[in-house]
């Protein structure tokens, strides 16, 4: 099966900076955005949430309160820490994305499929508010990409990263 190393060789310089313009650059937005704007009402609700972060909610799946919960340990309890790693998770979930198509579609057209992606609002809006989607959005790129390699290995294991992915997902 194909592997990132050698499809990683084949790619030039350019189609390389164009992989990490579209992964880093928005990542510096968001960032920028994610510490400018005040929070929504819903992340303000949220956060209360990521003061003691619980298994489950009545409501909405925990993993936001869990992200919101890391970034004020690491930033601090303001805007940026809140958002920090729903903007983390948007960055991977734009490079996983590219493995995904590249493995699906073809080297050809995956940072095609991953420059759409790069501008859709739920990818290039919402990396800014933290909402349950966020983790949503990344757990749920993980298990395609996991499935895809799954498809192209054809080894076994790959389930298992699927269902870890589909159980954070939720």
């Amino acid at each position: 099966g194909d592997n990132l190393g050698p499809a990683l060789s084949r790619w030039t310089g350019g189609e390389m900076g164009l992989l990490s313009l579209l992964a880093i650059v928005p990542m510096f937005v968001h960032l920028w955005l994610a510490a400018v704007l005040p929070l929504a009402e819903d992340e303000a609700y949220y956060r209360l949430w990521a003061l003691a972060p619980a298994h489950s909610y009545f409501d909405h799946p925990p993993m936001v309160a869990w992200m919101m919960a890391a970034g004020r340990w690491l930033i601090g309890d303001n805007a940026l820490g809140l958002r920090f790693a729903g903007v983390l998770a948007t960055m991977v979930s734009t490079i996983v994305l590219w493995r995904t198509a590249h493995l699906v579609i073809g080297q050809r057209f995956a940072i095609v499929a991953t420059a759409f992606a790069v501008v859709m609002p739920l990818l290039a809006v919402g990396a800014v508010v933290m909402t349950p989607d966020t983790p949503s959005v990344l757990f749920y790129v993980l298990g395609a990409w996991a499935l895809a390699e799954l498809n192209a290995s054809r080894n076994a294991n790959w389930w298992l990263a699927v269902g870890l992915f589909a159980g954070l997902g939720l």
